[in-house]
C-alpha cells in the first residue's frame, strides 16, 4: 500500500511537471502573438529588421505553435521545450524579448 502511494505520488509529480510546461509554453506563445501583433511593434520591426513577408511568416509560425499546443495537450516535456526553443529563435531574430 505504501509502495502504491509512493508510485502514485511520483506519477502525479511527473504529470504536474508536464502540465506546468504545457501552460508555460502556451502563455509564451500567446504573449508572443499579442506583442508581435501590436501595431507599434510591427512598425518598429518593419523599419529595423523585418519585412512584411517576414512578419507574415512569424504570424504563421505562432499560429502553427498554437495549433500544435491544441493538438498535443499531453506532449512530453522535451517536446514542449523543443517548441519553446523554436519560438525563442523568432525572438532572437527580431532582437526582442517577449519572455
Amino acid at each position: 500500500m505504501i509502495e502504491d502511494a509512493e508510485r502514485y505520488k511520483l506519477e502525479d509529480e511527473a504529470h504536474m511537471k508536464k502540465v506546468m510546461a504545457h501552460e508555460a509554453l502556451a502563455n509564451f506563445v500567446y504573449k508572443l502573438r499579442a506583442n508581435i501583433s501590436e501595431y507599434t511593434i510591427r512598425m518598429k520591426l518593419r523599419e529595423t529588421v523585418l519585412s512584411v513577408k517576414d512578419l507574415e511568416g512569424i504570424d504563421l509560425q505562432i499560429e502553427e505553435a498554437i495549433e500544435w499546443l491544441n493538438e498535443h495537450p499531453d506532449a512530453e516535456i522535451v517536446d514542449l521545450e523543443d517548441k519553446e526553443v523554436e519560438l525563442n529563435e523568432i525572438c532572437r531574430l527580431t532582437k526582442l524579448s517577449f519572455h
